[in-house]
């Protein structure tokens, strides 16, 4: 994706490339007005590759990238004037990047983080680093699951968990998502 794209509230899972890549192409070099918030990223040999240099009106916010074995951020450019990172969660290599608090933070082994990160179930456990650790600046409206999300405080990822222990929406499955949300 290069320009004028909404990327939330997704789950981006095992891939044998990369999970999200936001960089110029040869048909677009200018790379503006990219949103990146509230996914989450698990399984991939690199889960985001950004080439952000020079780029406009970007954001890049509450998004997990657990790409363990792998790398997790490949980015070049995210201290440019027109470019805006909080509050991402990662475990695996990062390139270009540094864990610093605020934009990037350590977010333990995915099997502490999700209930079961093999079983793809990435609802957040009790004590993940996910949970109320969000810029709510950058939070979409409403999670994964179509359900609110905090007003004070909120999770890092597709899903705001709210206290419960087990994901009450859709449960990962082959095929589509249902327009409902739910399982049938």
């Amino acid at each position: 994706m290069v320009a004028d794209a909404l990327v939330q509230n997704n789950l981006i899972l095992n891939s044998s490339l990369t999970g999200i890549t936001a960089a110029p192409q040869t048909a677009n070099r200018r790379v503006r007005n990219v949103t990146i918030v509230s996914n989450t990223v698990v399984g991939h040999p690199k889960c985001l590759d950004l080439r952000w240099e020079g780029a406009e009106n970007m954001v890049l916010a509450n998004n997990a990238f657990y790409c363990a074995g792998g790398v997790s951020v490949d980015a070049l450019g995210l201290n440019g004037s027109g470019v805006t990172v909080r509050a991402n969660v990662v475990e695996g290599t990062l390139v270009g990047v540094h864990l610093d608090g605020q934009k990037f933070r350590g977010g333990g082994r995915a099997g502490n983080t999700f209930k079961s990160s093999d079983s793809f179930d990435l609802w957040p456990r009790a004590n993940s680093a996910l949970l109320g650790a969000g810029d709510v600046k950058f939070a979409p409206r409403d999670d994964f699951n179509g359900r609110p999300r905090a007003a004070a405080k909120v999770d890092i990822g597709a899903y705001e968990a709210k206290g419960q222990s087990d994901n009450p929406g859709w449960k990962i499955a082959p095929g589509f998502k249902p327009l409902n949300g739910q399982n049938k």
